[in-house]
């Protein structure tokens, strides 16, 4: 079924999950089976903590977007199968470091030396089998009351986590993440009629499956891109070759989108469902003739 790909032209405060949200939200509004997916995900916390509080009510540690997305659409789907990858960072204690800068910035700019506690929910025969994976050399680094809040997260989370290094989370990001990612948007595109896919980070996509998508939305602040699902996948396939980690700037100067318009400031929640509105009007022509089609 046609996928919309969400992307981000920063490495942060892009804004995608506002308008990933958006979107989900006017096309259900405008009576579409709606999915969502946050494939791969990471959140921090000691900036979100409201994900530690959330992950421990859930028993199962889940990122502040995916639940935004998940909210938004009023999906049924498992929150497993919507964010089947997930890594909680937290910041290292200068304290502990003794205070080497040059050691603690090169930590904090390594989302394999700052991550804590990692989910993966892979899919077998259908059902999303979850793994919570406890990093315990780099919760050590975290100053003692951040450390506790998170151990009592690790008390809590079902099934109990398993013991593992920074290395075997840096091989699991790089080596199984796509694979694990790949196979819940396959399922989840299966299920409903549009299924809207938000990416990580400045990511160009955060697997292969989310590249088939019928279009994609490129959001910095201020302003929001579409282009055409095809288009953007081909450039994608031959800037792999040249690149390992593809980046939205790599792409953004090759392409020239179908449509642009400015994007209001998000706390004005009534001009940005407005602009949304028309974002989804051009969007609903291309899934109208994906039906007739």
């Amino acid at each position: 079924m046609p996928q919309v790909l969400v992307v981000g032209l920063l490495e942060q405060d892009s804004g995608k999950t506002v308008v990933a949200t958006a979107i989900a939200k006017e096309l259900k509004g405008r009576g579409f089976d709606v999915g969502v997916s946050k494939p791969i995900a990471g959140h921090s916390a000691w900036y979100q903590f409201s994900t530690v509080e959330e992950s421990r009510r859930k028993r199962m540690l889940i990122g502040e977007d995916a639940l935004k997305l998940y909210e938004a659409a009023q999906v049924e789907d498992p929150l497993e199968l919507v964010s089947p990858v997930d890594v909680l960072t937290a910041p290292p204690d200068p304290e502990i470091l003794r205070w080497r800068t040059e050691l603690y910035h090169s930590l904090i700019g390594n989302i394999t030396s700052v991550g804590v506690l990692a989910r993966v929910s892979k899919l077998h025969k259908g059902v999303a089998e979850t793994v919570h994976m406890v990093v315990e050399e780099s919760l050590e680094r975290v100053s003692a009351p951040l450390r506790r809040e998170i151990e009592e997260l690790v008390d809590l989370l079902e099934p109990r986590p398993v013991k593992i290094t920074s290395k075997q989370l840096e091989e699991l990001l790089a080596l199984e993440a796509e694979r694990i990612a790949d196979a819940a948007v396959a399922e989840l595109s299966k299920k409903h009629e549009v299924l809207v896919i938000e990416s990580f980070n400045d990511a160009a996509a955060p697997c292969s499956e989310a590249l088939k998508s019928l279009a994609v939305v490129l959001v910095a602040p201020g302003r929001m891109a579409v282009y055409a699902g095809e288009k953007y996948a081909k450039a994608c396939e031959a800037l792999l070759g040249l690149k390992h980690a593809l980046r939205t700037r790599d792409l953004a100067p090759l392409l020239k989108p179908i449509y642009t318009q400015p994007t209001p400031v998000k706390q004005r929640g009534d001009k940005l469902a407005e602009a949304v509105q028309k974002l989804v009007d051009l969007l609903e022509k291309k899934l109208e003739k994906r039906r007739e089609g």
